[in-house]
């Protein structure tokens, strides 16, 4: 380890080579903070000698480094706030102790409701994560109630509507409405489900994200026909990972009717199909499915219902993908 004496460095150090317990080894304390560059690494017989150099002020590399932490503190961590390190406790897996943080800092009362939102909505998810799915209803749907739609913000640029998917940014409404329905249909409530799922897609967000909801909105109804009881038993399979047994239910259901245009219901099977084949990322027989769903939908449904909208959204997206 070499510290170029001639060159300005505000980071101290001191020896301390007369206050150790080992004298002998001429011990130096450096600052925690202190940066150090690799200056050459050799093989020496049994073991690796590596050189380093202490960075000075003047060096631009370090500068560079002071800006992109800078950057990295502001866009992933919110700062240095309760927030933060609970979300740091979360990712190393302590969520008991992520959520006393989250906990602790709504006792701020000075917190803009965008950010009390945004804990909220962390709760939410890491209660969904522990199977509280009652806990996590109560927190997501305050996080919708405080964070705002784009067009309330005074500042556009405070949405970011780039698909990623951490707790360390703030969730669009299309992802809040979007983990609503996740939430409902775990908890049986298909029809709350289906709800937000459809307020989720006339939210502002990412065009991927927005084919992710349109593939949560096959979802269960109610109904008595064996036409809707195997659709149903399809969702219920997709939902459990069960693809082979999702699209054996859907043949079971078409196979009941003897002209595919003649049943409303065999709009659901179809499009339930095609969700099933975009979950398993086959998206040529996702589009075909729901280019037919969309095709019996135009004959049996008025023009302003939301099914509609939503087979359009799935075959452009699905269109401009494959």
């Amino acid at each position: 380890m070499e510290i170029d004496p001639t060159k300005i460095i505000t980071v101290p150090f001191a020896d301390i080579t007369k206050l150790s317990n080992s004298p002998h080894e001429g011990e130096i304390l450096f600052s925690i903070g202190s940066i150090w560059y690799i200056k050459t690494v050799e093989e020496n017989n049994d073991y690796w000698v590596i050189k380093l150099n202490l960075c000075n002020d003047s060096n631009p590399q370090l500068a560079q480094l002071d800006d992109q932490l800078t950057k990295l503190d502001e866009c992933l961590t919110n700062g240095s706030t309760y927030l933060s390190l609970g979300n740091i406790l979360r990712a190393l897996g302590d969520k008991p102790n992520a959520e006393n943080f989250y906990q602790r800092m709504l006792d701020d009362t000075t917190l803009s409701y965008k950010t009390r939102g945004h804990i909220y909505y962390n709760i939410g998810t890491l209660a969904a994560e522990q199977g509280r799915y009652g806990d996590a209803l109560k927190n997501i749907q305050k996080a919708e109630e405080l964070i705002p739609s784009a067009a309330e913000l005074s500042d556009r640029q405070e949405i970011d509507y780039e698909l990623v998917y951490s707790y360390n940014r703030l969730p669009s409404r299309l992802r809040i409405f979007n983990t609503l329905g996740l939430l409902y249909r775990k908890k049986g409530v298909y029809e709350d489900a289906y709800s937000s799922f459809t307020q989720a897609l006339q939210e502002e967000g990412h065009a991927l994200e927005k084919a992710i909801v349109n593939n949560n909105l096959a979802v269960p109804v109610s109904g008595t026909s064996q036409i809707i009881n195997s659709y149903n038993l399809a969702c219920a399979y997709r939902i459990d990972g069960n693809f082979d047994a999702a699209l054996k239910e859907c043949d079971k259901a078409l196979n009941l009717t003897t002209n595919m245009y003649d049943s409303v219901d065999v709009v659901l099977v179809y499009a339930a199909k095609g969700s099933v084949y975009y979950s398993q990322q086959n998206y040529t027989d996702a589009l075909r499915f729901f280019k037919m769903a969309l095709d019996i939908a135009l004959l049996h449904l008025p023009s302003t219902d939301p099914l509609i909208d939503q087979y359009l959204n799935n075959v452009r997206i699905l269109t401009n993908t494959i």
